[in-house]
């Protein structure tokens, strides 16, 4: 067995056994669960559209702009469609 082995096979048991002990404290599992909680939201907004907007035109200004695509990456995709 290579050294390169016997490192992942010992790092995945070592990875869940941090991951058991963090859901062991209660503040970090409060932590973890909120953390999740406000990703789902924020998913579930993202597809939320504004009402009133122009798809159209919405959608003709991000192919005139590849700045607006850019932007629209750190966003999640969520400027694309103009959502909450």
């Amino acid at each position: 067995m290579t050294q390169a082995t016997q490192t992942s096979e010992s790092a995945v048991p070592a990875l869940f056994r941090a991951a058991a002990d963090a859901w062991r404290i209660p503040d970090l599992r409060f932590r973890i669960l909120f953390t999740l909680g406000i990703l789902v939201i924020f998913r579930f907004f993202a597809h939320v559209p504004v009402p009133g907007v122009d798809r159209e035109a919405l959608a003709a200004a991000f192919e005139a702009n590849p700045l607006l695509g850019f932007l629209d990456l750190f966003s999640g995709g969520a400027l694309r469609n103009l959502s909450i």
